[in-house]
């Protein structure tokens, strides 16, 4: 009897940390939260703040930190007493972390403005896709919306110290993704209404229109909100990253390669040993970290109460399970296995690598 309580108490201290870890991760992105679980609440999120996350100089320090602070609580939990799930949970919740403490040390070998699949192209899918199930899911929207100047600019300031540390993408590279910004959001689709961000946007507003949540009214509100939010915020974004694309491309900071190529496999020069970290905040949602707080029987694509649901309407939502950076490791070490929810839609991961 005592050792069944043991390990009920061991798994009720696994599952406390995880679940408020995970809470933490998704009220840093609520493009990630989004994209992630369905009703919030279930989850213990009951109040948040519409954000996206945003890269900010001497990140990485903290970031670390939290990493090395989360692998020191973890260890204090009896791996042996735990259930066989939740055993499991925490073999790759470990990894993941370890992985994410060494990966720190190389903060400008990520690459968010890929011209193949960067957030300047994979921003405006992913808004096209949030499904609207509530009024309170247009509300983030368009709240988010309104940020995505502040989430650009993080983005220019991350391609800026990468320049200035010789990790900046190619002149083709930068080239592409520039003409990219100029015509992904232009003002002649958007005065003329025929912007996808327009029209997607519309189609939702109407289902929920149909389902009696929102009224008229609301709804041609909500319109105007969005066509002001896309002319007034979204598009002079773009038009802003661009322009500062064009001046690291002009300032001849492209192309460059760093000494640290040079350097020796276990460490990196002094003078760039202090990482720019929070890297992988610059993505939203950052797909291979968002779901490794669960029990593995309640991973998004495994429990359906808890997970996204096949959309509704015209806007399904992808897949949301991609594998994380520990998966492979375990795939490598213990031989292939089904993950749940994988599959040919697999959400597209937004931690991308210009090849």
């Amino acid at each position: 009897m005592a050792l069944l309580s043991h390990c009920t108490s061991a798994d009720r201290r696994f599952e406390q940390f995880t679940s408020r870890v995970f809470r933490e991760e998704m009220t840093a992105s609520t493009l990630n939260m989004h994209y992630t679980i369905a009703d919030p609440a279930a989850f213990g999120i009951t109040d948040y703040e519409p954000v996206l996350p945003l890269y900010t100089s001497g990140q990485s320090d903290a970031s670390g930190e939290r990493c090395s602070a989360l692998l020191r609580q973890l260890s204090c939990i009896a791996y042996d007493k735990l259930s066989p799930e939740n055993a499991f949970t925490y073999t790759l919740l470990q990894r993941s972390l370890e992985n994410d403490l060494a990966l720190a040390q190389f903060p400008y070998y990520n690459e968010p403005l890929s011209p193949s699949s960067g957030m300047q192209s994979q921003l405006p899918i992913l808004l096209a896709e949030y499904t609207f199930r509530s009024r309170r899911d247009v509300t983030d929207y368009l709240a988010l919306l309104d940020q995505v100047d502040d989430y650009f600019a993080s983005l220019l300031l991350y391609e800026q110290e990468k320049a200035a540390a010789g990790f900046l993408m190619p002149d083709v590279s930068l080239e592409k993704v520039q003409k990219q910004c100029d015509t992904i959001v232009t003002i002649q689709e958007l005065a003329q209404g025929t912007h996808f961000l327009q029209t997607t946007f519309e189609d939702r507003l109407v289902e929920l229109q149909a389902q009696g949540i929102l009224s008229a009214e609301v709804v041609s509100s909500f319109l105007k909100e969005n066509d002001r939010l896309l002319t007034t915020v979204v598009q002079p974004a773009y038009a802003t990253l661009s322009e500062g694309l064009y001046s690291l491309e002009t300032s001849g900071s492209a192309g460059q390669t760093s000494s640290i190529s040079q350097a020796s496999p276990g460490g990196i020069p002094a003078e760039r040993s202090r990482p720019v970290a929070g890297w992988e905040d610059l993505l939203s949602p950052p797909a291979f970290r968002r779901d490794r707080f669960l029990p593995f029987g309640e991973r998004t694509g495994a429990n359906a109460s808890g997970a996204i649901s096949g959309g509704t309407g015209g806007h399904p939502q992808p897949d949301t399970t991609v594998p994380f950076s520990a998966f492979h490791a375990f795939r490598r070490d213990h031989g292939r296995f089904s993950h749940p929810g994988t599959g040919r839609n697999a959400f597209r991961s937004t931690i991308t690598h210009d090849k």
